[in-house]
Order: C-alpha cells, then structure tokens, then sequence
C-alpha cells in the first residue's frame, strides 16, 4: 500500500526518475492540500541526516533485491493515480481513512478490486482516485483473492460469508 502523491506506479518506476518528474508535474498542477517541501530543503535535510538514515538501514538485515525481471507478484493499492497527489484526512491520509474504514478491522471479504471501488467511494473526490496496480507473473490470479489474504472470495456465500 502507499497513501503517497503519485503513487499508481510506486513499484515499477525508478525513483529517482519518478521524482523529477512528478515534482515538475506537481509543481504545475498542484491539488489541494498538497504537501511539497522544495527539493533543495529534501535534499539539505537528508544531507544534514546522512548519518542517521545510514544507521537506521542497520535495524534490519539488508536482503538481497530482485532483479527487474524476478518473478515477483505485486497488488499495489495506491492512494491515488500517478498524476495526483494524496489528500489529508482527519486523523490520516484520505487514503488511509478510507481504507481502515472500508477494511472494517478485517472483516472485508471482498477481491482486490472491490476493496478499490469501495474505497474510490469512500475518498469521494475526483482529485483523489486510489488505484490498484498488479505486477508480475500470473498476478491476475491474486486479483480474485481477499485482499492481505490467500482466502479466495469465492469461497464465500452471497452473502460474504465464510463456506
């Protein structure tokens, strides 16, 4: 999941590319209630922390990373499509509300792509649409699952209840 501006692609593109490039975009189409650091202020800020996000790469072993062609199966559920940028909400991301609210502490029995209708209109606003974006081998065949799951919707009856 990523409740970031420009977010439909976040898995497939290289970063640094995506970067410069939706910042420009952005920078000319700004939506509302957009947050946008100048890049100079970023990139200051991560060089007078350098040290510091080095030491928080330790917290963790550093895994091996796939190739651009590794077998790997993404849903990505993005906050939003590439050319927009991620509303605030409340107490969360727009985002992000929607999602907890529609999840409903895990009780969603649906497919991936209801979860993305009902949280589309969850957000309501046409600045802000989430997206699901899957990647990968076969990853059509995840598609039908109940998403953060292996349960298979169809195993529910009409009413989306467990068979």
């Amino acid at each position: 999941m990523s409740d970031s501006c420009h977010s439909e692609t976040v898995t497939r593109e290289d970063l640094r590319q995506r970067r410069e490039h939706r910042r420009a975009f952005v920078e000319k189409n700004p939506g509302p209630n957009s947050k946008r650091a100048p890049i100079a202020a970023t990139e200051a800020e991560y060089a007078k922390n350098k040290k510091a996000y080095q030491e928080q790469s330790k917290w963790w072993p550093i895994k091996q990373s796939p190739g651009r062609d590794a077998p790997a199966k993404v849903v990505l559920i993005a906050g939003c499509q590439d050319n927009q940028t991620s509303m605030d909400g409340p107490f969360n991301g727009a985002f992000t509300g929607a999602f907890l609210q529609v999840w409903n502490s895990g009780d969603y029995t649906k497919a991936y792509t209801n979860l993305k209708d009902d949280i589309v209109a969850a957000v309501n606003n046409p600045d802000q649409i989430p997206q699901i974006f899957p990647y990968g081998v076969d990853v059509s065949k995840m598609l039908a699952q109940i998403p953060l799951s292996d349960d298979d919707p169809q195993a529910s009856d009409d009413l989306g209840r467990r068979a």
